[in-house]
């Protein structure tokens, strides 16, 4: 996934159903590349987290690839970052899912 902009909470939900479809097709490894991003809210951050939760269960995961670095320090502050991997290229967050 390639999301550009900003991930906010006027985004969010269309962010959400976009991860849905494709956990409901079966691609339940996902790589989030935020390198076209320019910021990311709670609203986003909570999508993301919810996509995650939907992931695992389905026996997947998320990755994120280049996050703005406002939302790296979020995912630092909030300690997400202990369970959400952050990759600097969309290589090596597919190398991890190998």
């Amino acid at each position: 996934m390639h999301p550009e902009g900003r991930l906010d909470v006027a985004l969010a939900p269309a962010f959400r159903e976009q991860v849905k479809r494709l956990l409901d097709a079966g691609s339940t490894k996902l790589i989030i590349d935020l390198g076209g991003v320019s910021f990311v809210d709670s609203s986003g951050l909570g999508t993301i987290l919810v996509g995650l939760k939907l992931a695992r269960r389905a026996g997947g995961d998320i990755r994120i690839v280049r996050p703005p670095p406002q939302f790296k320090a979020l995912l630092q502050l909030t300690s997400v970052s202990r369970f959400l991997t952050v990759y600097p290229s969309v290589e090596d967050a597919l190398v991890d899912f190998d």
